[in-house]
């Protein structure tokens, strides 16, 4: 034997796995990334298209309800209508189909609760008088 007794290989707890094909290292359908990256936004979409025209009308709506009145409002009311969408769209579907992926769905409404906090836009009560509170009451029964 010589210097080192243990051998030239490492036991299989030590040595190194070989990094293992996932979604994020697929190559690209084409062979190559694109050499130009051209940003898009909802101002530059074509508003020709129907979900185009109701996510601008969400996000005017939006604008409107919080009063943008800076870029980062802006950003989060695009976001928030783009959430929205996504919600209608799993509602719409679960409706046809039956099919729900819950965890999905509740935690699409969670980041939209999110934004909706961060743009200010909460719960306001109605106000009422005493006597429109009581006659609410006698009417009810109550």
């Amino acid at each position: 034997m010589g210097k080192n007794s243990i051998g030239t290989t490492a036991p299989p707890c030590l040595r190194e796995t070989p990094p293992q094909k996932g979604p994020r290292t697929r190559k690209h359908p084409k062979g190559t990334l694109p050499s130009v990256w051209t940003p898009k936004s909802i101002e530059s979409a074509d508003g020709r298209f129907g979900a185009i025209k109701l996510l601008k009308e969400k996000v005017e709506q939006l604008q409107a309800d919080c009063g943008a009145d800076s870029f980062q409002k802006r950003v989060l009311c695009e976001r928030a209508g783009f959430i929205i969408s996504l919600l209608e769209t799993q509602e719409v579907t679960a409706i046809e189909t039956g099919k729900l992926d819950a965890g999905s769905y509740v935690q699409t409404c969670n980041a939209l609760i999110g934004l909706l906090k961060a743009l200010g836009i909460e719960r306001v009560s109605r106000k009422a008088t005493l006597n429109e509170y009581l006659e609410t009451k006698r009417e009810a029964g109550d």
